[in-house]
């Protein structure tokens, strides 16, 4: 099973430096946390888990501590707050270990995040006692167990403290956990508001019902035209986390019968997935111009990478969802013509076959 802070760890041992302010052996017990649960030992991930946040607590107490104590001197206080000013009267008092806070921060984090402000920085500090890694782990077990309201309480918690992840990107894994168990609980509202936790930042996607001008505008392309190609050839949108939100998101609203919803949701499942195909084929091809889907899906058929890759983050299945959707608004046309491409030259067999399929049940 894929660990939430796989990225994490690996950034971790690489800045093993700035361990002190997080506690020395935090990342490892995680780590012995993630092997505890992979081998179905519930039990000791979960008491792993707990002292990895104990660990951090009080990692993260210490710091605050002995930053409080540094900046108590008068000839300290007569600096003011400017982290570069506290840094040099620190160093002028050989206060070491609060040098060595300021500067395990600074490792990874510039000082414009703090405004340059040591107070700012010592509150971030204060803020990392709260252990999202541990929370999501923690609901992996719970969910595990069929607990499934302490799982979800869990990943909302690790939501609310996103911020605090040591690699932002994970925070799209926790809104897709909570989507995941959603589905599996049959609850179509909680996976949807799950899903639109990665969705709803995308501009593309907007802020009203319709979605944005700029999906709209896409909508009607695809209303207006006979076929797709002209949807595929115009439009492009490089968001790579809206992939899978928005795939799945529009067979959320496809099972609630939500049309409205579902067909500017797949559309930018549409134009994420040409938009990323196109541009893996162009890093291995840089004479590539786009001319058809078809030419792209044939040409990612004969590159092994690339292929596997688009089977793996979901391009197939994002067109497969277009049809799908296109299908149920009775807009027969689109639907056949992007069927019949998948059918004909998807590298993916299982999708040739479904496309095949899908196209058969129109002409019925």
């Amino acid at each position: 099973m894929k660990k939430i802070g796989i990225a994490f760890f690996i950034f971790i041992v690489s800045m093993c430096y700035a361990e002190s302010v997080l506690g020395a052996d935090t990342w490892r017990v995680m780590d012995d946390a993630h092997t505890a649960f992979e081998r179905g030992d519930f039990g000791e991930a979960l008491i792993q888990c707990e002292k990895a946040r104990k660990s951090r607590l009080d990692a993260v107490a210490a710091a605050v501590a002995t930053l409080d104590a540094s900046l108590i001197p008068a000839e300290v206080r007569k600096k003011g707050d400017n982290i570069d000013d506290i840094r040099s009267i620190l160093a002028e008092r050989n206060d070491t270990a609060a040098l060595a806070i300021i500067d395990e921060v600074l490792l990874t984090h510039e000082e414009k995040e703090f405004n340059g402000s040591i107070s700012a920085m010592k509150t971030w500090i204060s803020l990392r006692s709260s252990y999202p890694e541990a929370d999501v782990l923690e609901g992996m077990v719970y969910e595990a167990e069929s607990e499934y309201d302490v799982a979800l309480s869990l990943y909302e918690r690790a939501w609310a403290n996103r911020n605090l992840l040591e690699v932002p990107n994970e925070a799209n894994e926790i809104a897709f956990r909570m989507a995941n168990l959603a589905h599996n609980t049959d609850n179509p509202g909680l996976e949807e508001k799950s899903l639109l936790l990665v969705l709803g930042p995308d501009e593309l996607y907007g802020t009203t019902a319709g979605g944005s001008a700029s999906l709209a505008a896409m909508t009607r392309t695809l209303e207006k035209e006979s076929d797709c190609d002209k949807f595929f050839l115009l439009y492009r949108h490089d968001r790579p986390d809206s992939l899978e939100a928005s795939v799945r998101l529009a067979r959320v609203y496809l099972g609630m019968k939500r049309l409205d919803r579902a067909f500017p949701v797949a559309a930018i499942a549409g134009v994420t997935a040409i938009t990323e195909l196109s541009a893996a084929m162009s890093k291995k091809d840089f004479s590539y111009t786009y001319s058809s889907l078809a030419d792209l899906m044939l040409r990612s058929g004969r590159d092994a990478e690339i292929s596997s890759w688009a089977n793996s983050v979901g391009i197939w299945d994002a067109f497969l969802t277009l049809g799908q959707t296109l299908a149920a608004k009775d807009m027969r046309s689109q639907a056949r013509s992007l069927y019949v491409i998948l059918a004909e030259n998807c590298p993916n067999q299982e999708y040739r076959r479904k496309a095949q399929y899908a196209s058969y049940s129109l002409k019925q």
